[in-house]
């Protein structure tokens, strides 16, 4: 592989890995869990709190939205195309309880 096609490969997966972070965000603040679960392995793992399984970790944030107003800001998202990593930095905001955001 050459030294550019290999930047472009590097350059699309960060772009993709990208988009699913902010896809699986979008779909937290619509409260939308297919959007969410479409993001998932179906043994995903939450976590804080502890939920396992996509379908169920979609149902609780659909019911977090519902309860509590809950949204996420993406603060910085870092990607590492190589490994297949990423890191995102979020808030974490609850209408209901008049919080400040839970910084991650």
């Amino acid at each position: 592989m050459t030294d550019m096609t290999e930047a472009n490969a590097t350059t699309d997966r960060v772009a993709q890995m990208e988009a699913l972070i902010r896809k699986y965000f979008d779909g937290c603040n619509e409260a939308d869990a297919e959007k969410m679960v479409s993001c998932f392995e179906p043994d995903a793992v939450h976590y804080f709190p502890p939920w396992r399984g996509a379908r169920l970790i979609a149902d609780k944030w659909v019911a977090a939205v519902a309860n509590i107003g809950s949204r996420r800001t993406i603060d910085r998202i870092v990607c590492d195309a190589r490994r297949f990593e990423a890191a995102i930095e979020w808030s974490h905001f609850q209408d209901e309880q008049g919080q400040t955001p839970e910084r991650r």
